[in-house]
């Protein structure tokens, strides 16, 4: 938004000449008011460009002349520049799809198809490029709190709040005045289509969670009915990243002075099959499918198919940069995975980025919409009705479920058990940290109760505001604890790649500083118009 505050101090955005008029005679609401809740209201609900226009020209039957009438006049008014979208194009060809740039060259070196330097034979072959550079200039600019918050002292008293309280945050910053963290991850588009779209964001790790959230960059976006190559998807992106941290950018302070900032990316935040897909190792489901430790895995049975599961039968050494760009290298000259490794990841070309350690679990996939909700159906499914661990009085659970009152902070009331489906990944986290210690206290039988306050009680460790070291000491042993009795409990076939990832996230706080809450990514929040 290019909005500035008032020279009197008052920081309300001036979005129109004549914002502060009210919108007709003896109102209480002024103009710019107006349109930010129009806009608030076009966001809320995701509304279409065509909606958006004629909600506009609705307005203006209204109330004619008290807001900008199309959908042009709105982005100027917001600041929204489309010169500063770029088209970057690749190989049609789907067995190639080589990364070309901003045009189209003579030939494909990769495949030698023929194209003529013609875009209009890459229509469908394109991705658009939004550049960090002038995203974080505008950024830097927009208020003293914000420059401020990013290049404040990030000295720690030693306890775990943020990004940069972590052990790995300094190591990984050397050369940077700014780190990014990034993620990358494919959503649905129509529910009755293949396309979907493929974002990459980034945040600034040096601003407070807050701000963090509400300054979510766009880097690129990729729409198509297949997975993008990750290599050419991150292509524009790394080689940015690289300039920005070799060259810098100029940029003038708030006081007037000439600077140059260098930047680099950092961590990178992406759900297990995301996460695989840019690490370029085998997926959970493999041999060798963590992508934190040589875990092998083993397959077992399970229904009437055979499942890859993690049992916590040894101490699993860790992986590590060095050895991941040996293994790599070892899967280019053999043509097969070595310990998982499938190739060389494209991020190993970022300055300062460790292909394993930068990498972190996904907090909301791996814990709530993974391991909550597994033993929530292991608990409920009808197909286990002689295991003791079923509770078979669902009804006395539902009552329990909906008598409870929870604070302004949940915002989502308990929904019944019959309704699990359809439970979002909020209310599997009010479940799993505030419902269930309570209401299956008396429903479990007691060896299974206390093995899942097991779980409850490492995950709220990591969770909070402030963590200390022996905070994540207590949750390493609870879900060490809790990994290694579920074959006891549950059975061989229950020990998802999801539960061995639990072992992982204390290490994840304690390298990158944060409650494991914030390794769904700012990215969650991140909203745009069609």
């Amino acid at each position: 938004m290019s909005a500035e505050p008032n020279d009197d101090g008052d920081s309300q955005p001036q979005l129109l000449p004549d914002g502060e008029g009210f919108i007709y005679s003896g109102s209480r609401v002024k103009k710019n008011d107006q349109l930010l809740l129009l806009m608030a209201f076009v966001l809320r609900f995701k509304l279409p460009a065509a909606a958006c226009q004629a909600l506009l020209a609705l307005f203006n039957v209204i109330l004619p002349g008290c807001i900008p009438a199309t959908n042009y006049l709105v982005d100027k008014v917001f600041g929204f520049d489309s010169r500063s979208v770029l088209l970057h194009y690749f190989c049609p060809n789907a067995a190639c799809m080589n990364y070309f740039g901003p045009s189209v060259p003579e030939k494909c070196d990769s495949c030698s198809t023929v194209y003529n330097s013609n875009p209009d034979l890459c229509a469908n072959s394109f991705m658009f490029v939004l550049p960090l550079a002038d995203q974080l200039q505008s950024i830097f600019k927009k208020d003293s709190q914000t420059f401020e918050s990013i290049f404040s002292d990030k000295s720690t008293s030693g306890e775990l709040s943020d990004v940069y309280d972590g052990k790995l945050y300094n190591k990984q910053r050397a050369g940077a005045n700014v780190t990014l963290q990034f993620n990358c991850d494919g959503a649905p588009i129509f529910t009755s289509s293949r396309f979907s779209i493929w974002p990459l964001l980034c945040a600034i790790n040096e601003l407070p969670t807050a701000l963090r959230n509400c300054n979510v960059m766009l880097h690129s976006l990729w729409f198509g009915h297949m997975k993008p190559c990750v290599t050419t998807f991150l292509q524009p992106f790394i080689s940015e990243i690289n300039d920005l941290y070799n060259t810098g950018i100029e940029f003038t302070t708030l006081t007037g002075e000439m600077c140059r900032i260098f930047v680099s990316a950092t961590l990178c935040i992406c759900d297990a099959p995301a996460r695989a897909m840019v690490q370029d190792f085998i997926q959970f489901n493999g041999m060798f499918g963590c992508g934190f430790c040589y875990h092998p895995g083993t397959r077992t049975n399970k229904g009437g198919g055979t499942v890859q599961v993690y049992p916590m039968n040894d101490l699993y050494p860790l992986r590590s940069h060095h050895k991941t760009v040996q293994h790599a290298e070892q899967a280019q000259t053999l043509m097969k995975p070595v310990k998982g490794v499938k190739g060389a990841s494209i991020c190993a070309l970022l300055p300062n980025f460790d292909v394993v350690q930068s990498f972190t679990p996904d907090y909301m996939h791996c814990v709530l919409l993974g391991v909550t909700r597994q033993f929530v159906n292991l608990w409920t499914d009808s197909c286990n009705h002689k295991q003791p661990y079923y509770i078979k009085n669902l009804s006395a659970v539902d009552k329990l479920l909906k008598s409870i009152k929870p604070p302004d902070e949940i915002r989502r009331l308990p929904r019944t058990l019959l309704d699990r489906k359809f439970w979002k990944a909020s209310e599997f986290k009010s479940l799993l940290l505030i419902y269930s210690p309570v209401i299956l206290m008396h429903i479990l039988p007691n060896r299974y109760y206390r093995h899942w306050l097991l779980l409850c009680n490492g995950i709220r460790l990591l969770i909070q505001e402030t963590i200390t070291s022996s905070m994540i000491i207590k949750s390493r042993n609870c879900l060490h604890k809790f990994i290694t009795l579920v074959p006891d409990l549950y059975g061989l076939s229950c020990v998802s790649y999801n539960i061995h990832i639990l072992c992982h996230l204390p290490d994840a706080v304690q390298n990158w500083g944060t409650p494991v809450v914030t390794f769904s990514l700012c990215v969650r929040g991140y909203y745009w118009c069609a």
